[in-house]
């Protein structure tokens, strides 16, 4: 009794309760753990993001006033140079004055000196076309045996009908880049400045070492940073910004990216964060402990409820379960676990009762199977005192009881056998099995006609048949004295003949099944045995035997093994047939009822 007190007391901590709060407080740990990080590093973005934008547009600002001022003298050349009509063997003076201007490096009053150049026959191309002054692509030249980056900006010549007839082409050195972009840096530690071309080929990296290199061959520098994903996405966002503003170039179409590490000293960063932190401590306590106060009061009720459970569990179904007040899931959870304990006392004793009503009804199957079998012939040999014929016949039922039959009498020194198969299985089929069994028996005392025999059989099948069943029939009057058999095949599988040696399936004609249409006018044929021949006849079930990977026994494995036992008496070829399928199926469960009927006439003999 102390320890069931102990239990409920220290329930909070041993039960789902205490879980459900142990869960919720991690949960709300991480989701402050990661509002903290995210307001941090949001800021830090936010701030970060503001430093490197500024930082290139100072440069970008600073690139494009550098080259408007060369293209400002270009232009001024060039239109002094039209006033004079200068060519290139009269404009050394003109192109010296020029070339010792900043950051120009050589005029040429003609570029044939640079038309092996692609990036300057390119330009070259585009200022004809247009008839503006234009950038070139950047590329390497030669300078003091050393390989120097140049960029030309090439401003055609007109003459007074508006056409072209030369070039004045500047080639500029970007070695100044570099000394711009450490200006601008300034303080900034570990910050990178990259100058691209509009096809993605550095002009100026902080580590020369990409001059002239592919921009796509090299990702993103974040590595070392912690943030990778994050950052990755806000350089996205950045790349966004920085096409909307001033970090292209006007003059080349170049854009500029400054690389800037994040830093989180900034005095802002840290007054966010701490507050950020005060926070969500206060937030925490005052939600821990509400959960904690509404999550136990709300599942007190529950430990009642599951003792009553165990007790319904283990068969009391009469343990009243606690009453709950209001409106809340627990109360609604009593009033289903009282739903259940009824419904479940009344499937145990539906239960009960359907397995009385199922062992009766097995039982009066065990009983019909009984009778059934009863009324197959069983008593083998058939006919003791007769050494002219051996007969034999067999049937496995798929279910308790079976649809095939199998019969034969013999009167008048003529013996009459039937084998037959009823649509579907079961009771149904076992008791239209039993009316064609006493049709057989009643019309074969006075007619010596397979046919009619048949179509007597299909007639009293017929007349009432509500249900639609047929039954399949080979019916046949064998004359003992002569060997010949008269035969009647109603739908019926063709059976085996061993005909002197040879086994082969026979080819009768098809008429209807029995009971499919009433008066229905059935043909009979013959054939003559010889001394020693037999028949094999059989139901669909022998191959139509399946295995597991659902292959059919067949005509071809039946054909070979009768053809394999054709010497072996009746019964020994009907189990050889057997054993065969159960070889074939295996552990497979049987789906179609099994029967056969052998027979082997021996010629006349004399009876004993």
């Amino acid at each position: 009794m102390k320890k069931n007190k102990k239990h409920k007391k220290f329930r909070l901590f041993s039960s789902l309760s205490f879980r459900i709060n142990m869960v919720l407080i991690i949960i709300l740990v991480i989701v402050g753990w990661l509002f903290i990080r995210s307001v941090t590093f949001g800021v830090s973005l936010v701030t970060n993001g503001n430093r490197q934008i500024n930082m290139s547009r100072m440069i970008t600002a600073s690139i494009d006033n550098r080259l408007n001022h060369i293209e400002n003298v270009m232009k001024t050349g060039a239109l002094v140079a039209l006033q004079k009509r200068m060519t290139e063997n009269n404009s050394t003076i003109f192109r010296d004055s020029l070339g010792k201007m900043d950051q120009i490096d050589t005029v040429y009053l003609s570029t044939n000196k640079l038309a092996e150049v692609e990036a300057v026959k390119k330009c070259l191309a585009r200022v004809d076309s247009s008839g503006v002054g234009m950038w070139s692509e950047p590329y390497l030249v030669e300078k003091d045996s050393a390989k120097v980056l140049v960029v030309s900006f090439i401003t055609p010549l007109k003459n007074s009908r508006g056409n072209i007839y030369s070039s004045l082409c500047a080639n500029v050195r970007l070695d100044w880049l570099d000394e711009l972009a450490r200006r601008e840096v300034g303080h900034e530690s570990g910050a990178k400045v990259s100058v691209i071309t509009g096809n993605d080929i550095y002009v100026y990296y902080t580590d020369s070492d990409r001059i002239m290199k592919n921009a796509k061959n090299y990702p993103a520098d974040f590595e070392n940073n912690g943030e990778n994903v994050a950052l990755q996405v806000y350089s996205n966002i950045q790349e966004f910004m920085l096409r909307s503003g001033n970090a292209y170039v006007k003059a080349t179409g170049w854009r500029v990216v400054c690389d800037v590490p994040l830093r989180d000293d900034t005095v802002l960063l840290k007054a966010v964060t701490g507050i950020s932190i005060f926070t969500l401590l206060l937030l925490f306590f005052v939600i821990i402990l509400a959960i904690v106060i509404t999550v136990n009061w709300q599942l007190r009720p529950l430990g009642k409820i599951a003792d009553a459970t165990d007790a319904i569990a283990q068969g009391k179904f009469d343990t009243q379960l606690p009453k709950v007040k209001g409106h809340s899931d627990i109360a609604h959870l009593r009033d289903s676990f009282v739903s259940m304990q009824h419904e479940l006392a009344r499937y145990i004793e539906d239960l009960r009762a359907t397995t009385e009503k199922k062992a009766n009804m097995e039982r009066d199957l065990h009983i019909a199977a009984k009778i059934q079998q009863g009324m197959l012939l069983k008593v083998f040999p058939a006919f003791p005192g007769r050494e002219d014929i051996d007969i034999y016949g067999m049937q496995r039922a798929a279910k308790e009881v079976g649809g095939d039959i199998f019969d034969f009498l013999m009167r008048d020194d003529r013996l009459y056998f039937l084998i037959g198969d009823v649509s579907g299985k079961g009771v149904p089929a076992s008791l239209f099995m039993t009316v064609v069994g006493h049709l057989f028996r009643n019309v074969a005392r006075y007619s010596t006609s397979a046919s009619i025999i048949v179509e007597a059989i299909n007639n009293g099948l017929a007349e009432g048949n509500d249900e639609d069943m047929f039954c399949t029939l080979f019916c046949g009057v064998l004359d003992m004295q002569t060997g010949r058999v008269e035969f009647c095949n109603a739908g019926h599988n063709p059976p085996i003949w061993i005909h002197e040696g040879n086994t082969s399936f026979m080819h009768p004609e098809v008429n209807l099944p029995t009971g499919v249409l009433g008066d229905f006018e059935y043909k009979s044929e013959e054939i003559q045995l010889s001394e020693g021949d037999a028949l094999f006849l059989y139901t669909d079930g022998v191959t139509e035997a399946e295995n597991s990977q659902k292959a059919l026994f067949g005509d071809a494995s039946t054909l070979a093994m009768v053809d394999l036992l054709k010497d072996v008496p009746m019964m020994d070829m009907a189990d050889g047939v057997v054993d065969a399928i159960r070889r074939f199926v295996d552990d497979y469960e049987q789906s179609d009822d099994l029967t056969m009927l052998c027979l082997r006439w021996r010629g006349k003999k004399s009876i004993g």
